[in-house]
């Protein structure tokens, strides 16, 4: 993932609201790279989430996951992270990657 930033030099003004901004998106995109490194989807990733597909099928959540919830998913299983959402895809998903950690926002305290 990669983020541009532009910052004027000199801004007064309404504009200024708009460089505080700016200022806020990098450092929240760098305290989230830092706490979220980058992890490439694996090779295997078709076979993941076929797997997952069916067994959700069996049991007719198959409808409950979009293709890059499934990818997201699988790179995080093969990886080892764990996925924070606030969707109930992911703990459907779960239910049938016994390999996948997830954690939804509001359980977090």
């Amino acid at each position: 993932m990669c983020h541009a930033l532009a910052i004027p030099a000199v801004h007064t003004g309404a504009g200024a609201q708009t460089v505080q901004g700016e200022i806020d998106r990098f450092l929240i995109t760098e305290m989230f790279t830092d706490l979220c490194p980058d992890a490439a989807v694996p090779k295997n990733a078709g076979r993941r989430i076929g797997a997952m597909q069916h067994r959700m099928a069996r049991v007719g959540e198959h409808r409950s996951a979009s293709a890059v919830d499934l990818v997201i998913a699988a790179t995080a299983a093969h990886h080892g992270l764990a996925v924070l959402h606030n969707d109930a895809d992911y703990r459907a998903i779960a239910r049938h990657a016994f390999d996948l950690t997830e954690h939804n926002i509001h359980d977090i305290v």
